[in-house]
């Protein structure tokens, strides 16, 4: 091999000059690895030179390349018999695939003002591709969705799925990585060219697992390499298909990913509109006043749509349970927080968790009439006057 060397660097010097494929790359980093193997390692050194200048060049900038209108969405049509993609080294599968005619996750999300027009601006110009494509305009067919575990990032794109009727392709990114050496990056590549096979919907979750900023140094060089295989991969897919990311820790994303993404949308806790949007949707049947509903959303000041979702289905229960006792709606919710307690807590947990007249008094401070807060405790509305009285003294 080592006679014929000159002519293969040759080539592999050719083809990184006039913009190496990911398959391209993929075969020159094989041919280092076995250049490596067999002690050649003056041969070894100048392809890696080789590889990081191609992929140096590859993450400067997003790539440039004029979007082709013809291939927008377009590729074959995925169905329930097509197999994905699967990692060669265990053969677990890259990803799953999920239809618009499976509800599971068709449940429509609860959205701020700010959210929806965010995210109908995004199906709007999906759905107008022919319209955009006529003035030569590209949509956004790369978005970022980051902000707060359990806001409702991935059932929003199951709900963008189905709205624009797509199949979605969905990868757990942490799943990818493996322990074998150049494992990764191939698997990541071989996720890339199924979804663009197809007309379907990329979704990447726990996306930050392998878009980690390539300056960490607690990062091993290996993740140098996924990011920029991940950053080539970007590139291509923006040019024939929607791809979604998702994010918890967007702060750890390498500066290069963000700036492959047309469109980068943060999604917030549920403000107190929304939280009583989300409650409505999942308290049903179980019945609460007004009084009670207001004070639900009080509490939850700090809570996402998971959370509200599992309290809803722990007072469900609890309302089965405990059918035939007299408990109060406050200690109903009691019971609720002794055993669901959340990395949002607030200070609310600690007042409806300590005395009675200490909640009242905050709860009046932020708009609770007395009369509410008697049918709130269950109490006569002297009983609430007398322990204004006594905090007042104590005060």
């Amino acid at each position: 091999m080592s006679n014929y060397f000159h002519i293969v660097s040759a080539l592999c010097r050719q083809i990184v000059k006039e913009g190496a494929s990911n398959a391209a790359l993929t075969q020159i980093e094989r041919l280092q690895e076995a250049m490596k193997d067999d002690n050649l390692n003056k041969e070894a050194n100048l392809l890696t030179r080789l590889i990081k200048k191609a992929h140096e060049e590859s993450s400067l900038e997003p790539s440039r390349v004029q979007l082709s209108r013809a291939n927008i969405l377009s590729g074959q049509t995925l169905t329930p018999n097509t197999k994905p993609p699967s990692d060669k080294e265990t053969g677990a599968p890259l990803c799953e695939i999920f239809f618009s005619d499976q509800t599971s996750h068709s449940v429509i999300p609860v959205l701020d003002d700010g959210l929806e027009k965010a995210v109908e601006g995004l199906i709007s110009e999906w759905n107008n591709l022919p319209e955009l494509q006529k003035i030569g305009v590209a949509p956004a067919l790369t978005s970022l969705f980051f902000g707060a575990p359990g806001t409702g990032k991935t059932k929003l794109a199951y709900y963008i799925a189905k709205r624009l009727n797509l199949p979605l392709v969905v990868a757990r990114l942490d799943g990818l990585v493996s322990s074998f050496l150049g494992t990764s990056a191939r698997n990541i590549t071989n996720l890339f060219d199924f979804a663009s096979r197809y007309q379907c919907i990329l979704l990447l979750d726990e996306f930050d697992a392998v878009a980690k900023a390539r300056d960490d140094k607690q990062e091993v060089g290996e993740i140098k390499r996924i990011v920029n295989t991940l950053l080539q991969c970007l590139d291509s897919r923006s040019l024939n298909g929607i791809t979604i990311a998702i994010t918890n820790h967007e702060t750890l994303l390498d500066p290069a990913v963000w700036r492959r993404f047309n469109a980068r949308i943060f999604v917030p806790r549920p403000n107190a509109i929304s939280r009583k949007k989300i409650l409505e949707q999942y308290l049903p049947p179980l019945q609460i006043n007004n009084i009670e509903m207001d004070f639900l959303i009080w509490m939850t000041d700090t809570y996402t749509g998971s959370d509200l979702e599992n309290m809803s289905n722990t007072l469900k229960r609890h309302s089965i349970i405990h059918s035939k006792e007299q408990d109060n709606f406050i200690e109903t919710i009691k019971a609720f927080l002794l055993v669901s307690s959340t990395d949002n807590t607030n200070n609310s947990r600690e007042l409806v968790l300590g005395e009675e007249e200490g909640l009242a008094k905050a709860l009046h401070e932020s708009s609770f009439s007395q009369k509410n807060l008697a049918v709130l405790f269950n109490k006569h509305p002297s009983t609430i006057s007398r322990w204004f009285a006594e905090l007042r003294n104590k005060a």
